[in-house]
């Protein structure tokens, strides 16, 4: 399998993430994993949103080093030390606790994980190798971030330490470490058969103050260097089927209702 990078790569259409009612000149979501299209509503695994939601706090982090992930009976791997936060009016620390220093207008939010083996219908290799899973992707140190303050375009970033792509129990494909913008892996990698799964890393996205990604003059989807809103994942997985389904590691989003 060979690592490409297409001329387009689609937003995906859950893309920001959820955004609050009311008036709130800023907002900003972040989670450790986020699937969709498995069943009759969305899964989020370690989610922070600002403003605060019962299910959404500013801070969420795994108590235990390593978490199982897990969706109505259906293994989705594990995440080790996961942690994601959100800041409204406010910049979060650079450390991982969550102290925050206040900044009018601003947004921020990030999401990290230790290290993560992770696949749609996620398959153990008893011999301890590559999940048996037809596609997965493994990632160490991978942090997401996202900022936004007034007067300034947004600020989008993610990485790892390593990752690469696994298929049934092989390493298929590594990433550079240098992470480019919307670097994609195809399954398989031979574009005249239909295409299985794409993995896209370090995806970053402007959108408009609601979270709708931004559009060029042919109605379709164009980064926009002015934008003061958008999100970030470390990775998505997408595999397509009779039913398309997205498994996102590492999202940060923020945005700004005034530019």
């Amino acid at each position: 399998m060979t690592l490409q990078t297409p001329p387009q790569v689609e937003p995906s259409d859950h893309g920001w993430g959820i955004v609050a009612d009311g008036s709130h000149p800023s907002q900003a979501h972040a989670w450790t994993a986020l699937l969709t299209g498995f069943g009759p509503q969305d899964s989020f695994f370690f989610q922070a949103h600002a403003p605060e939601a019962a299910d959404a706090p500013g801070h969420a982090s795994g108590r235990q080093t390593l978490h199982e992930l897990e969706v109505a009976g259906s293994a989705l791997g594990k995440v080790a030390a996961p942690m994601s936060r959100a800041a409204q009016n406010a910049l979060l620390s650079p450390s991982a606790g969550p102290d925050v220093s206040a900044e009018r207008g601003t947004a921020h939010a990030d999401s990290r994980l230790a290290s993560g083996d992770v696949s749609i219908a996620y398959g153990v290799n008893p011999d301890g190798g590559a999940p048996l899973s037809p596609f997965g992707v493994h990632v160490e140190a991978a942090t997401a971030e996202a900022v936004t303050k007034p007067g300034q375009p947004v600020t989008l970033a993610s990485g790892a330490r390593h990752a690469y792509v696994t298929s049934a129990g092989r390493k298929v494909a590594t990433v550079p470490a240098e992470w480019p913008v919307n670097f994609s892996v195809r399954i398989p990698a031979d574009t005249s058969q239909p295409v299985a799964a794409l993995v896209v890393f370090n995806e970053q996205v402007t959108t408009d103050a609601q979270g709708r990604p931004t559009l060029g003059k042919d109605g379709r989807y164009a980064y926009d260097p002015k934008s003061t809103s958008g999100y970030v994942n470390a990775v998505r997985l997408t595999v397509y089927g009779e039913r398309r389904t997205e498994l996102t590691i590492g999202h940060a989003a923020v945005l700004r209702v005034s530019q």
